[in-house]
């Protein structure tokens, strides 16, 4: 279950990477799965290693704007990368998981 997990897990980071987005290209290289699930852990922890990830993640694109008062156009990606992530694989997420311990099973 840990390895499905952990799969679907890098395919969501894969997607919020695609989806991040980019002046130098800094913030998108730190996305990762950095807590893996474990057998006695089966949860994955989904991170960007950046000061200002959760500033970037947070502004919105015009006429918005975040609780500071902030908003940006990207040329790639936009605000909510994780988050958009996470959400595009929520109604597939089981079944995917499922079927990697299937396969893992011989099922």
């Amino acid at each position: 279950a840990a390895q499905s997990l952990n799969e679907v897990a890098e395919l969501t980071m894969t997607d919020a990477k695609d989806g991040t987005p980019v002046e130098q290209g800094i913030l998108k290289g730190t996305g990762k799965v950095s807590e893996p699930a474990t057998p006695a852990r089966l949860t994955a922890q989904l991170t960007f290693g950046t000061e200002y990830a959760v500033y970037v993640h947070e502004i919105p694109p015009p006429p918005e704007k975040s609780k500071g008062g902030r908003s940006a156009r990207h040329a790639v990606g936009g605000w909510k990368f994780l988050e958009n992530a996470v959400n595009k694989r929520e109604a597939t997420f089981s079944r995917d998981v499922g079927q990697g311990i299937r396969e893992r099973i011989g099922g």
